[in-house]
């Protein structure tokens, strides 16, 4: 619990993209005393523990080290997505790499806190997914597999995924980042997810 919860409560806080001041208040402590547990100062109890993994909706395992899952399902397989991936490890371990790297990226989105970015961000990775989805299905299964809106054609997708990209890069350099976003340090940040990270950026090639 020493080494690992102060690391879990800090990084949990900053994917939130919360001051230490807002996560203090919605946990009912102090910040000083906050500041004191993400440095290990000092040791919370059994209340205070129970009260951020509801506030974070991650398990009280997760929070102390125990288990690298934040959530706990109590039907592993009920959509068979784990029994699909059982045969396919690489797979799964590109899967985790993905959802990791995104939760990144997700943090640093609400860091800045620019609506525009925001709302782009959402844009680019929904439009991505729906791009990817629609190829599969074409080439794959050679239907309309999937009930997506029949307006959203592929063109569009390419269309909306370059439009969000755009707006993105020019609210980046409109905006002065610096005001809402120190150096980001990802394995000091993000320290349970950073090799995710660093391990799907390195195997990228285009």
């Amino acid at each position: 619990m020493k080494n690992e919860f102060p690391k879990k409560l800090t990084e949990l806080r900053m994917q939130k993209g919360w001051s230490q001041k807002d996560a203090a208040a919605k946990l009912g402590i102090s910040q000083a005393l906050l500041s004191h547990y993400e440095k290990g100062i000092r040791e919370c109890g059994l209340d205070f523990l129970i009260r951020a993994a509801e506030l974070y909706s991650c398990t009280t395992d997760y929070l102390l080290g125990v288990s690298s899952t934040p959530r706990a399902s109590s039907e592993p397989d009920a959509d068979n997505i784990t029994a699909d991936l059982r045969e396919y490890p690489s797979l799964s371990k590109s899967r985790q790499e993905v959802c990791d790297t995104l939760n990144i990226l997700y943090s640093i989105t609400a860091r800045i806190g620019n609506p525009e970015i925001n709302k782009s961000f959402n844009k680019l990775v929904g439009s991505s997914v729906f791009s990817f989805a629609r190829r599969l299905e074409k080439l794959y299964f050679h239907k309309e597999l999937f009930e997506f809106d029949k307006d959203l054609t592929l063109a569009n997708s390419s269309r909306k995924i370059n439009t969000a990209f755009y707006t993105i890069m020019r609210e980046m350099q409109v905006e002065n980042i610096n005001v809402n976003l120190k150096k980001v340090r990802i394995k000091e940040d993000y320290p349970t997810r950073s090799k995710s990270f660093f391990n799907l950026i390195s195997h990228f090639d285009g």
